[in-house]
């Protein structure tokens, strides 16, 4: 395991690792809703304290100790709690706390409880299924104190062979908060070098005052890696109409058009027929669209603004998807 960067990312200090992801967990705390008396600190019953939980060494990532002096764990945010709120929907309102932890144990159960399959589709390679997940390698941006977590990494066993012939891996991307700076997200992407632009293909998100439903993580992974090994995703089409309606929605005017000018350059490598049908049907080419989208990404200078589009994006992909039955 090895740092290989720090500087700021969204107003905190924070820290990017590489190594297996048995050891960057090693990197990330737990947190709790503190429910002791806090005699340093007035009520509020409108408010919960997300605190962060000491290791069993005293120290969490960046060696930030356990506060000693006052014998209490870290301050992280304050949050609703949704007293005398009335239930929305079935549900209570306000914060649910979201461990990162809880998340990765979700992703990994799958991959590794995933029962190898073969693919029709002779671009794809046979998937077999992950013994040690956890020695997969992959890189972690933490905050201090570990409130925001961003990691990612490729699944080897997931190869998609393009019309070049070089391949593609599929790459899991996942972002979590506790402090409510970013609601939990995992995006799931095509992968080949770090000199190649990924292509984002599925979203999944939830916003901290929402329950994480049991089995919500596990449902979409599956489901998505059996369309992905079906090879059907690329050739699918998507009313441009929609599209266009939907766009406003996650990105600004700027963004939106050099989308759609990206697109167009793309559909420049489809036969003069498939442009033609696209044209005449008013559908849109869903895997050159999403490319489109994952370029705009790639473009952003700094850690912020990427996970800012990243976000974005996924959670275009997760409505577009919504809306047309799982697409």
């Amino acid at each position: 395991m090895n740092s290989i960067w720090n500087g700021n990312w969204q107003g905190r200090h924070s820290e990017a690792w590489i190594g297996s992801i048995d050891e960057l967990r090693q990197l990330i705390p737990n947190f709790s809703i503190w429910e002791e008396d806090n005699g340093y600190l007035g009520s509020n019953k409108y408010l919960d304290l997300i605190v962060r939980d000491p290791s069993d060494s005293g120290e969490v990532s960046h060696g930030n100790l356990f506060d000693s002096v006052k014998k209490v764990p870290i301050l992280i945010a304050a949050v609703s709690n949704g007293f005398g709120r009335e239930r929305y929907r079935g549900r209570q309102q306000g914060y649910k706390l979201v461990q990162h932890h809880e998340m990765l144990d979700s992703i990994l159960g799958t991959l590794r409880n995933k029962h190898a399959c073969v693919s029709e589709n002779s671009r794809f390679r046979i998937l077999q299924s992950l013994r040690n997940p956890e020695s997969l390698e992959a890189t972690l941006r933490i905050s201090e104190y570990g409130a925001r977590m961003w990691i990612e990494f490729p699944v080897p066993n997931y190869e998609f062979y393009p019309d070049d012939g070089e391949p593609y891996v599929l790459k899991i991307t996942c972002l979590n908060s506790v402090d409510r700076k970013f609601a939990l997200r995992i995006g799931l992407s095509l992968y080949r070098d770090e000199l190649s632009n990924e292509i984002f293909i599925a979203g999944f998100h939830r916003n901290h005052d929402q329950e994480l439903e049991n089995g919500a993580i596990e449902a979409f992974l599956n489901h998505e890696f059996i369309r992905f090994i079906s090879g059907k995703w690329i050739r699918q089409t998507v009313p441009a109409g929609q599209i266009e309606d939907l766009i406003p929605d996650y990105l600004n005017k700027t963004d939106s058009e050099k989308i759609i000018s990206l697109y167009t350059q793309l559909t420049k490598a489809l036969s003069e027929v498939e442009r033609h049908l696209l044209q005449e049907s008013r559908e849109m080419n869903y895997f050159l669209f999403r490319t489109a989208l994952s370029a705009l990404v790639h473009e952003q200078e700094t850690l912020h603004s990427q996970a800012q589009k990243m976000a974005k994006i996924l959670d275009l992909l997760e409505k577009i998807g919504e809306e047309n039955n799982g697409l």
